[in-house]
């Protein structure tokens, strides 16, 4: 028999999305699913929707919650997840027909713990392509645990688009109400992994919403990021100091995004801007060097770091906000 896979899906304010979603994942060619609806007090019809489809499809198990957030609503569906497998899918994105049967098919042996499928990233008014792993032919990377957080170093991590062994997620929860929770957890659970798999091949579509969680206006909830990437630095250092390298550029580039986003609102990130700008003076040194301005982005992070009153101020001015 096929392997049970928990598919969950935290639900807030997506009336509009929602079955859109939910048809992608009941109309699978992979059919053994536990479907977890998770509606975290939408005040919208989300709740009656959910109930509709669980009437209809014996698979899907309903949650009504008080809204607690997308960490929240995710770690409620696990704890009621009973699948071999998980797979997490955000409600206002969707996957294509046969998502879990291609994952599925890469797991060929119990040292497998997480497949990672190809993302299309599409914006919801245009339905414009903003980013596809799609290539002329599938590219399948395999990876030891070490070579996967190399590879999250350098690229980005998500909880969705991903199938997991259940037991390298056992006891790991999101954190409660963080933005970036994915990547507060990541190295975690690629700690626990034999063998990570990552294929170019699309299966699953993430809808980019100007009301979204991810394009709302830069706040103290989004300085998180830096937490994150400050704690993944000293879990590197203690357990993969091989890798501390690549950890420290990934919180450079992250606290250099928050210190350019910070620049629309100087005044009340004060603090939190005196605080990231000596992480950035750890990497551009005092010593002023003509090469900064060869490259843009060092010449842009050599100014956060020293200069970053006058940059913020050419920002408003110039109208241009780098993010």
């Amino acid at each position: 028999m096929e392997p049970l896979i928990s598919v969950i899906v935290p639900i807030y304010k997506v009336e509009k999305y929602l079955r859109e979603c939910i048809d992608s994942i009941v109309n699978q060619t992979y059919k053994n699913l536990e479907i977890i609806l998770v509606d975290d007090g939408s005040p919208d019809k989300c709740g009656l929707i959910c109930d509709e489809y669980a009437q209809k499809d014996s698979r899907i198990k309903v949650i009504h919650k008080e809204n607690g957030g997308l960490s929240d609503a995710r770690n409620a569906g696990m704890k009621i997840a009973t699948g071999s497998y998980l797979f997490f899918v955000d409600s206002d994105d969707y996957i294509t027909n046969d998502a879990l049967n291609y994952l599925m098919s890469m797991v060929t042996d119990d040292n497998i713990s997480i497949v990672i499928g190809g993302v299309e990233k599409f914006i919801d008014e245009n339905g414009q392509i903003m980013y596809t792993s799609t290539s002329d032919s599938d590219k399948i990377k395999i990876m030891t645990k070490t070579e996967a957080m190399e590879d999250y170093f350098k690229s980005d991590w998500a909880a969705w688009a991903r199938l997991y062994r259940r037991d390298v997620h056992e006891g790991i929860e999101f954190p409660f109400g963080e933005i970036n929770e994915d990547e507060a957890i990541v190295l975690r659970i690629l700690d626990r992994c034999r063998t990570v798999i990552k294929t170019s091949r699309v299966i699953y579509r993430y809808r980019y919403r100007k009301d979204s969680i991810t394009s709302v206006k830069f706040n103290k909830n989004k300085l998180l990021r830096y937490k994150n990437y400050v704690n993944n630095c000293e879990f590197i250092d203690i357990n993969y100091p091989e890798l501390s390298d690549l950890a420290k550029e990934k919180l450079f580039k992250g606290t250099q995004w928050c210190l350019n986003n910070m620049t629309a609102d100087t005044k009340v990130f004060k603090d939190d801007i005196k605080r990231l700008r000596v992480t950035m003076k750890q990497k551009y040194k005092p010593k002023f060097k003509m090469k900064y301005f060869i490259n843009k982005e060092e010449l842009r992070g050599w100014l956060l770091a020293y200069f970053y009153y006058p940059y913020a101020l050419l920002v408003k001015i110039l109208g241009k906000h780098y993010t």
